[in-house]
This record gives C-alpha cells, structure tokens and sequence, in this order.
C-alpha cells in the first residue's frame, strides 16, 4: 500500500487521523505527500455527517474530518459537487468553537443539499 491508499481510507473513516499520521511516519501531514489528490465527493460528507448523527463519530472528530480533508493538499473535491461541499465544510468547520450551535436538524438540512447537489444556506 502507498500513503495515498492511507488517505482514501481516513477519507472512508477505515482509518483514525493518528492511524493515518503513523502510515505516514509523520506527527504532520502537511509534510505527508501523495502522487494524486483524493477525490471527496458528496456522498463522502454524507457518510461522516451519518456517522456523526449515529454517535459513531464524535464532534471533534467530525470537525477533524473536515478540516483535514477540507485544508490538506492530498485531497480536493469532484468539480460538480465543490460548491455544495464547500457551504456544508464552512458551518461545520466552525462547530469546535463557542457558541457554535448546529442542530441534527441542520446536519439533516446538510445532508438534503448534498444530495441534490445545492449550496447549504
């Protein structure tokens, strides 16, 4: 396996942030380098938003997720799907902080625009 088969497995939630930064052999994964970006689509972020609204993912994971996926140049997203991707990663990006309060209700709604491949509002 190479690093990118590690990072396509974090993208599917096969493999921890720390499981993926020791196949790496680095404590950043900045310095951590693949040969071709991993494609996020939206049916990845539905998977997470899932996962997180089942309990299997913590919020902090979640949060995590997303700016890994969202800030780290081993991954980009399907063209078509970017700007509905991006709306979503912008709310939940900001819910580690105070005051942040995103409902299941909101992660439902994100949820509906990802499928129908519309920016979440």
């Amino acid at each position: 396996m190479d690093k990118s088969d590690f990072f396509k497995m974090y993208k599917d939630l096969l493999l921890s942030k720390e499981g993926l930064l020791e196949k790496c052999g680095s404590k950043d994964l900045k310095t951590c380098m693949v040969a071709e970006s991993i494609i996020v689509q939206s049916k990845d972020v539905i998977k997470v938003l899932e996962a997180y609204l089942s309990g299997i993912l913590s919020k902090e994971d979640m949060v995590d997720w997303v700016n890994t996926v969202w800030f780290n140049d081993a991954f980009d997203f399907e063209d078509n799907e970017a700007n509905s991707i991006i709306s979503v990663f912008s709310v939940l990006e900001t819910m580690d902080e105070i005051g942040s309060n995103v409902s299941s209700s909101d992660i439902i709604n994100m949820i509906t625009c990802l499928q129908k491949n519309e920016e979440y509002l």
